[in-house]
């Protein structure tokens, strides 16, 4: 009963704002999102590759 007093919440900036830049931002974080995880795989491969070398 008492959750019915309240206006409901948008869940961040973006997404709540109606600023009409919504589909860039959601474009650029999409990017950033599928390059990362490559980003972080080829990082650690580099890491163990200069390992490897040193031990050479």
């Amino acid at each position: 009963m008492i959750l019915a007093l309240f206006s409901p919440a948008w869940a961040c900036a973006v997404c709540g704002a109606g600023q009409g830049n919504d589909q860039s931002a959601y474009l650029e974080m999409s990017i950033i999102l599928s390059l990362l995880p490559l980003a972080l795989i080829a990082g650690v491969a580099m890491w163990v590759r200069r390992l490897q070398r040193a031990a050479a």
